[in-house]
């Protein structure tokens, strides 16, 4: 992609770890370094919590749930 210059580098944090982005930043900058890419990529994060999925409740995907604390 670098060779196809491009220019930022989006990343969702709510499906990983830290020490797994931080690893695709690093690697990420080893490209750079590699290639003389100049500027610096620009990485954008999304530091978004998880989505929380119910899936089909009552065999109805209009059925609406309620979330109550400690449930």
């Amino acid at each position: 992609m670098i060779q196809g210059e491009m220019n930022i580098l989006h990343l969702s944090m709510s499906m990983g770890s830290y020490r797994y982005y931080a690893d695709v930043i690093r690697r990420v900058r080893v490209i750079e370094e590699a290639y003389n890419y100049k500027p610096p990529m620009a990485i954008a994060i999304d530091i978004s919590a998880p989505p929380i999925r119910t899936g089909i409740i009552n065999n109805n995907v209009e059925t609406c749930a309620t979330l109550k604390d400690g449930q």
